[in-house]
């Protein structure tokens, strides 16, 4: 792998306010707008989450998963030179979470 990481797309499913939502950043600048309450915290605490297992939040994690929902899922993408690399935090109600890493397609990492 290279030195350089470049986020290429979040995917959050049942993930705090967001039921379905997929972000593809491309170009050198993104810009997230939006009203107050819209989720534009919750897009960054679902990097955060997918990255550290951890939101900027002060919350259960079962506060994490949309309401009236048993599960949720984080799925990050990103690029490091040639290979692509995507990681799946999927949570549930149960405070189970479990994680996927895989770089170009292959699992490298799996946790339950």
């Amino acid at each position: 792998m290279s030195g350089t990481i470049t986020l290429k797309q979040i995917e959050l499913a049942n993930f705090l306010s967001h039921e379905r939502t997929l972000i593809d950043f491309s170009g050198q600048t993104v810009v997230i707008v939006g009203p107050n309450g819209a989720g534009k915290s919750s897009i960054l605490d679902g990097i955060l989450f997918a990255l550290y297992r951890e939101t900027s939040r002060n919350v259960n994690q079962d506060d994490l998963i949309h309401k009236g929902k048993k599960n949720a899922k984080i799925t990050l993408r990103l690029q490091d030179g040639k290979n692509a690399i995507e990681i799946v935090r999927s949570l549930g109600s149960n405070a189970s979470i479990t994680d996927l890493f895989l770089v170009s397609g292959t699992p490298k990492a799996r946790s339950a």
